[in-house]
């Protein structure tokens, strides 16, 4: 039986609180049967019941809460919603019972939405079920993607997750891109998934300090990473960076290796195809008849010329 007095109702708030982080099911009901408004917010933290049902990832509850609280409520300190609340935690069973009722593309005060905490939680079930109702587009605060945030956490389930939906080649205003978030943190896996889905300017891209992804990892010591690149590096890049491999022992570079030798074999290929060259034009000018005055003729020159 409810009470009307303002004391007994602060009780039955407190009570229905209380229920809901022991996860007792029955306590809730008493407490909701006393009273108890869904929708106050209790404890320092100032939650609701619907907040710490989501998670604790207490599907029951959630359930019982969602037809008599404010689903979209956003928390005073961060703007977290149930939604992404559930999704941070990895409840999938409750990211899917609140999905019809909330907003999927709402941010917080971080600009994160629901699938970017699950993706920085690395929570792949309940991404899965948010990913086809959440726009891929969206970015953070720091102007960061869904997929960047994967990149950067290397989490390689969700980075085949969100490259299907997702523009791999975005840039932010920063310059920055899911590539180069995954090489500065040396994640090797994660810079060959995303490589199929980038254009050769793409990966060679530079961000607003004027470092590509190559140089990122250069700059942060993620030889693996380097190794994978080095192919698409510029030729001003790898000079500036080959004394810092070669330090770092080029023997565990094989791309980087193979790069190095194929130049060298092109260059004598070259010294090669100049040196058969000039020994034709001498044989030429051999075989060839000096005029009156002395001096070569036009074909021996032109044989010479060739060679230089």
């Amino acid at each position: 039986m409810p009470h009307d007095s303002p004391q007994a109702l602060f009780d039955a708030n407190a009570a229905l609180v209380a229920a809901v982080n022991a996860s007792s099911i029955e306590a809730m009901d008493m407490a909701l049967a006393q009273g108890a408004d869904a929708r106050a917010v209790g404890g320092t933290q100032k939650l609701t019941a619907l907040d710490i049902a989501s998670s604790r990832g207490f599907l029951e509850a959630v359930v019982r809460l969602i037809p008599l609280s404010d689903t979209e409520r956003r928390d005073p300190d961060g703007g977290l919603r149930p939604l992404m609340r559930a999704a941070f935690n990895g409840s999938a069973p409750c990211v899917a019972a609140l999905l019809p009722h909330c907003d999927p593309n709402a941010q917080d005060d971080s600009g994160f939405t629901a699938l970017m905490w699950a993706t920085q939680s690395r929570r792949l079930s309940a991404a899965k079920i948010l990913k086809p109702r959440t726009d891929l587009s969206l970015t953070n605060h720091r102007g960061q993607t869904a997929l960047m945030i994967a990149a950067a956490a290397g989490d390689i389930g969700h980075l085949f997750l969100l490259l299907l939906g997702s523009d791999a080649r975005f840039a932010n205003e920063a310059g920055e891109t899911a590539l180069m978030n995954a090489a500065i943190q040396g994640h090797v896996d994660c810079v060959f998934a995303l490589l199929p889905f980038l254009r050769a300017e793409d990966i060679r891209a530079k961000n607003a300090s004027g470092a590509s992804a190559f140089a990122e990892a250069v700059g942060e010591d993620q030889w693996a990473c380097v190794d994978i690149l080095s192919e698409f590096a510029t030729e001003s890049e790898l000079e500036s960076a080959f004394f810092l491999i070669d330090a770092a022992g080029a023997e565990n570079f094989p791309r980087w290796s193979a790069r190095i030798e194929a130049n060298a074999l092109r260059e004598e290929v070259k010294i090669v195809e100049r040196l058969g060259v000039a020994t034709e034009a001498r044989g030429s000018a051999e075989m060839t008849d000096f005029d009156v005055a002395g001096g070569v003729s036009e074909k021996t020159k032109t044989a010479r010329r060739r060679a230089l």
